[in-house]
């Protein structure tokens, strides 16, 4: 890809909801459905290719996207099911290098 689509860039963002095979997040940046990312656990440095799978309404805390794994059960979201809101980094991913 040229130009803006292929830099990577780090969005703060706020969970409101998590499972196994994604989450609910806040952001104050617009996104567009089936928009391709690296979702990061601040906590635990652990990340996975994730995707956007539904965007809701504009909230005092930003826009309200459902963001779904690529591949579950990599343990970036934890073992549990539900946990607390926590902050992730919503980065596009990079783009793929040919050797």
């Amino acid at each position: 890809m040229d130009g803006e689509a292929s830099k990577r860039k780090t969005i703060e963002a706020i969970t409101r909801t998590v499972n196994p095979y994604g989450c609910l997040v806040f952001l104050t940046e617009t996104l567009e459905l089936d928009q391709r990312l690296a979702l990061t656990n601040l906590a635990t440095q652990t990340s996975n290719a994730a995707v956007v799978v539904w965007k809701g309404n504009q909230q005092p805390e930003g826009w309200e996207y459902g963001i779904e794994l690529v591949a579950t059960g990599h343990g970036i979201l934890g073992d549990r099911t539900v946990t607390p809101p926590q902050k992730l980094n919503a980065a596009p991913p990079a783009a793929p290098r040919i050797m």
